[in-house]
């Protein structure tokens, strides 16, 4: 049972881990997109 508890455990650090990686990502990709938006338009 102990072994279960440590697997969940696992489990949910690298869910969290990997959400807040990835919003950070999109964060970027959205940085990135309204940049090039910008040159576009020639602001």
């Amino acid at each position: 049972m102990n072994t279960l508890k440590q697997l969940l455990l696992l489990l949910a650090l690298a869910a969290t881990a990997f959400a807040l990686t990835s919003c950070q990502t999109t964060k970027g990709l959205g940085r990135d997109v309204e940049d090039l938006g910008e040159n576009i338009q020639g602001k």
